[in-house]
Order: structure tokens, then sequence, then C-alpha cells
């Protein structure tokens, strides 16, 4: 669900909130140029990938992911999780 995006008039910074169900995500990894993205887990687990390295970030984690790096990220847990995503 987009919370803030260009139908708002924003077109500097996104925001969107999903869930992600058991085994749902996007793990392929990828880069932004010119992007910065900031990730805060809202319910569950949720696996980010930093460069080459998957890490788990329960609720409360909130990841920061600098422009021009690979990322990914991947619900690898039996339970439905939820995320903030802000670009």
């Amino acid at each position: 669900m987009i919370k803030l995006g260009a139908l708002d008039g924003s077109t500097q910074i996104g925001l969107v909130e999903s869930e992600l169900p058991p085994g749902g995500g996007f793990a392929v990894p990828h880069w932004h140029d010119d992007l910065d993205e900031v990730f805060y887990v809202l319910e569950g687990e949720i696996e980010y990938l930093l460069h080459d390295s998957w890490m788990p970030a329960p609720a409360g984690t909130t990841v920061f992911v600098p422009a021009r790096t690979a990322h990914a990220f991947r619900n690898a847990t039996d339970h439905p999780a939820r995320h903030r995503h802000l670009m």
C-alpha cells in the first residue's frame, strides 16, 4: 500500500507499506544509483541482503541501504511479515 508518493505531490520521496507472506519478498539483488532506502520492520522477521550477506531483521529493526548498494529482502519464516519502505 502506497502511503506517500507521486499522487500526493511528492517528487523526491515515497513511503510504501507491504505485507510479505511466507516465502515472499524481492529476493533478486538490485541497486539504485542515486537513491537511499530505509526499511522498518513492523511485524514478523524479514531478511535483508546488503552487498552479499543476508541479515535477519525482527520487528522494530530499521535497515538503511545507501545508494549504489546491492540489496534485496525476503520472508524466510513460516509467518507473515510487514515492513515500511521509505525511498
